[in-house]
């Protein structure tokens, strides 16, 4: 079950805590509030023979130009010196006790300012070195005072009284403060256009007043929101008119990039958004502001679980819910609180297999009770508190208590509920339906949700009420209307994986299997065994390709992602109409939403249309026809399903079709004994030395099944040629290349085996007369190893490979990288690629189709074969295996057989062959 539910916040005021955009989050009930406060960097003055203080003031009522800051009207301001050393801090002279802290590289002191400043110097000392802030008293006028407090009563009627005569006064900053009040309470009352003129001119004026911190403060409201009027044009134009300014405010330099993630989220750059976030939040930890530091880890945490990366997500929302600070409001706690229970219960549900990695402990019902409780006594959010009773149903029908699932359906109060809301509450009804063998009351219910996701042009939500159709369908015993509704589903799926990086559709792809799945029991169970591997074939591609298009995004060239931002805004707008015109479907008979849909027939086809725009932008092969199955000896397709796990395996005479028990895969062992059993008989009738490919949905992929031994004793790896495949369809022949071979070894010059290893292969390619570079040590820098590796044929790498934020990256020198996103920018890839380095294999068991990694990433580009290790390696292994590749006259299969016999007892089998 996905929530469908709202983050909802205010608008900027220029001094004070404001709070990002309101979004529909289909995983994520997401925090927002961010901290809209003035400070900025001040210079620290010409001290003779003194080397200056880097001094970042934080809290400052107006931070102007020249570096001088206003007095906050509390009183306490925040300084972070780059200096870890005790500071000494003087106030015109006068010695200040200013209580320190560390932070990040530095030290941040709390500083305690008088009442009554008119000018004056604070100077801090530390480490030799000096700084000087020139502070100020406040310049707010008693009129900007009044009508902040009325803002604060929610008054914005009196606050356009009070600041109207302002607006045209003499003083540009007087104009400014006018302005930028004028235009939050316009926004508040609903007049958008007339705050963005007036967030417009305030900018303007506060840079001529010289008030730095009130223009980026002003620029960053606006940009939030034109967001929230799905504007995103202008909302990044907002952002980037005041970028510059922010440069001289630190407090800026948190919130620009902070925003600036929220735009990257709204376009579906997870990638662009996490590197932003992590900008955002260096800067805003060292300077103290713990409002903003939390929203942004709630924002990583949403960012986490969108890239599929759900345990770290859950890690960062304990960690977050572990902090104790006071200014972290009931809100913000109940919120994160029902974010954790919600992920941790879907991690639960999450299909098992013998490649399921161990589960964190499902705590989910006391978060959710947690979040329940906030809402309901210190946060009043009557529609969090009713989603998280239907999140605690959908935990008690997990475990079989139909009883209590019923009770919680029962305490959901529908009153102020949102579409989501009720589509979630009529989800959970439907399928405790199912479970009391009540299929047609589920059935009507499913139906029901179709007709109103057809209504609003949902396509995420119209695929998971087919499945449900499918479900209810099939619990009738009607296996081909059944089988009608999940292809129904699988059809959406394509459109559907567009709408994961924006945040409404489910995450996961192993989620996001059910209608497949389903159709080849189902298919299976009617004897049409080829109908049923062509489909779990195809589905298998599709999911791989949408995983491939969504990685893409970040490194798109500037003309596609230009149309891919174009697509998604006219979607985003389009998907906003909709909602408004939606907000009553509710009510309306599903018959009367056939007339309704059909009134919708043109903005309906938009929103279609826009999809399908953002669609062309992504590489792939549209109805790109499978390669034949059987074209080598022998290929065995696995795949999970509901019930156990099917196997097949053709030959290039024959194909036949073995069926695998759930309990014969509870663990890898087992799992592997399993599968290699269902097709020992077939693999017996091989000669020695075939080529087998072995093709397996993600959940099984993590099966040494080349090291299995077969019934004669020997592994198929040592009796066969095996090749694992990704059954991607035939990429383009690539232009007639000269052959060039690229070696790079120990780019950090901390592994001298695989320097070795470099010069072992480097000479053997060498020797049999094949163009090679070899780039080793420092010369294997980004610029020479990007530009050698267009026109290598052949790539070797050897050294590491290590994780940078969730993907696999390989290290060059002088800090580079080369990314998944580096080598699906390739025109082409190297035909044949080696990657001597630690995991740089890795799987992620996902679903039927695998996650991106760069194996994956290499043949998507058009590689016919890429070896590497799935796991951690020997350094002296590794070197073993480059003398296997030049004995074995580099044939990257046979040199893991020859591997095995000459190292029988290490971990020969962390070793694989890939191929297309």
């Amino acid at each position: 079950m996905l929530g469908g539910v709202t983050r909802s916040d205010d608008a900027v005021t220029p001094h004070s805590q404001e709070a990002p955009t309101s979004r529909a989050r289909r995983l994520f009930f997401v925090l927002g509030a961010v901290v809209c406060a003035g400070a900025t960097l001040s210079p620290g003055g010409d001290v003779p023979n003194v080397a200056p203080l880097n001094v970042e003031p934080s809290g400052c009522g107006v931070l102007h130009r020249d570096g001088s800051c206003e007095r906050p009207p509390d009183g306490k301001l925040r300084v972070f010196i780059d200096e870890t050393k005790p500071p000494v801090v003087r106030f015109d002279g006068r010695e200040l006790h200013a209580p320190a802290l560390s932070a990040a590289g530095g030290t941040r002191l709390a500083i305690e300012l008088p009442r009554d400043i008119h000018t004056a110097r604070l100077e801090i000392e530390a480490g030799g070195r000096r700084g000087v802030l020139v502070l100020r008293a406040s310049s707010s006028p008693a009129w900007a005072v009044q009508a902040l407090e009325k803002k604060a009563r929610g008054d914005h009627a009196a606050v356009s009284a009070i600041v109207l005569p302002h607006v045209d006064d003499t003083d540009a900053s007087s104009r400014a403060r006018a302005l930028g009040l004028l235009a939050r309470a316009e926004l508040a009352l609903g007049r958008t256009n007339d705050a963005a003129t007036h967030f417009r001119r305030s900018i303007g004026e506060a840079e001529a007043a010289g008030h730095v911190s009130d223009a980026v403060d002003d620029g960053l409201a606006l940009s939030f929101m034109l967001s929230r009027a799905a504007r995103w044009a202008e909302a990044r134009s907002a952002i980037d008119r005041v970028e510059p300014l922010s440069r001289s405010y630190p407090d800026g330099r948190a919130r620009v990039p902070y925003y600036r993630a929220l735009s990257s989220f709204a376009f579906g750059d997870i990638r662009a958004a996490m590197r932003e976030l992590d900008v955002a939040r260096a800067q805003a930890e060292r300077l103290g502001l713990t409002r903003l530091t939390w929203n942004i880890r709630n924002e990583r945490a949403l960012a986490l679980e969108r890239w599929g990366r759900r345990d770290d997500a859950i890690a960062e929302l304990r960690a977050l819910l572990s902090e104790r600070d006071e200014s972290i409001s009931a809100c913000d706690r109940a919120t994160a609180s029902f974010n954790l229970g919600f992920a941790t219960m879907v991690r639960a549900q999450e299909t098992t297999g013998p490649c399921a990695p161990p589960s964190p402990p499902n705590d989910a019902e006391g978060w959710l009770a947690q979040s329940i409780a906030l809402n309901d006594t210190r946060c009043p959010d009557a529609v969090r508190s009713a989603m998280g009773h239907v999140l605690l149903g959908d935990l008690a029908l997990g475990r079989g208590d139909l009883d209590r699932a019923s009770e919680e359906l029962e305490r959901v109060d529908l009153r102020e509920a949102t579409l989501g809301l009720r589509r979630d509450h009529l989800d959970l009804k439907a399928r405790i339906h199912l479970a009391r063998k009540e299929a047609p009351h589920a059935l009507e219910a499913y139906e029901r949700l179709v007709a109103l996701a057809r209504a609003e042009g949902r396509v995420d939500d119209e695929r998971r009420a087919l499945e449900g159709v499918g479900g209810a369908r099939e619990a009738l015993g009607q296996r081909e209307a059944a089988i009608e509704a999940f292809t129904a589903a699988d059809e959406l799926l394509e459109a559907a994986s567009v709408l994961v990086p924006l945040g409404e559709a489910g995450s996961f792809q192993a989620a996001r299997d059910t209608a497949t799945r389903a159709r080849v029991e189902l298919l299976l169970a009617s004897g049409r065994e080829r109908e049923a591997l062509d489909l779990a074939r195809a589905a298998r591609v599709r999911l791989l390709t949408s995983v491939v298009s969504l990685d893409r995004i970040d490194s798109l060239p500037p003309e596609a992602r230009a149309r891919w931002e174009a697509a998604v805004a006219r979607y985003r707008a389009e998907r906003k109409k909709l909602d408004a015109e939606g907000a009553r479907d509710w009510e309306k008979a599903s018959s009367e939403l056939l007339r309704v849909r059909a009134e919708r027939d043109e903005a309906l086809t938009r929103i279609r249309a826009a999809l399908d725009d953002a669609m062309l932008e992504m590489p792939r092969a549209p109805n790109a026809t499978l390669p034949p199955f059987g074209t080598t000896d022998a290929t065995l397709f696995a795949m999970m399903t509901r019930t156990g796990a099917v196997v097949f395996i053709a030959r290039k005479e024959t194909a036949s079709l073995r069926v695998v028990r759930l309990d014969a895969l509870r663990d890898r062992s087992s799992a592997t004994q399993a599968i290699i059993g269902a097709a020992a008989d077939d693999l017996a009738r091989l000669e020695s030395g075939s080529t087998v490919r072995i093709v397996t949905s993600a959940d099984l992929a993590c099966l040494d099944l080349h090291a299995e031994p077969l019934p004669s004793g020997a592994p198929l790896v040592t009796s066969m040629r095996v090749v694992y495949g990704l059954d991607l369809p035939s990429s383009v022949a690539p232009k007639p290349r000269p052959e060039r071979v690229l070696v790079v070894s120990d780019s950090r010059d901390d592994l001298p085996f695989a320097r070795d290893e470099g010069r072992l292969v480097a000479e053997s390619f060498t020797r049999s007369g094949r163009a090679t570079e070899h780039l080793s040590g420092r010369s294997a820098s980004g610029p020479a190893f990007h530009d050698a590796l267009q026109r290598a044929t052949v790539l070797h790498y050897a050294g590491h490979a290590f994780d940078a934020e969730g993907d696999l990256v390989l290290p060059l020198a002088d800090g580079a990288r080369f990314t998944v996103a580096d080598a699906l920018a390739l025109p082409m890839s190297p035909e044949r690629v080696t990657l001597s380095a630690c995991t740089a294999g890795r799987i992620t068991p996902s679903g039927v189709a695998l996650g991106m990694g760069l194996v994956q990433a290499f043949l998507e580009r058009g590689a016919r074969e890429v070896l590497a290790p799935t796991r951690p390696v020997r350094d002296e292994i590794a070197l073993a295996l480059a003398h296997a590749l030049v004995d074995g006259n580099a044939d990257l299969a046979r040199s893991i057989a020859r591997l095995r016999e000459q190292h029988p007892n290490d971990d020969w089998a962390a070793y694989r062959v890939w191929g297309r």
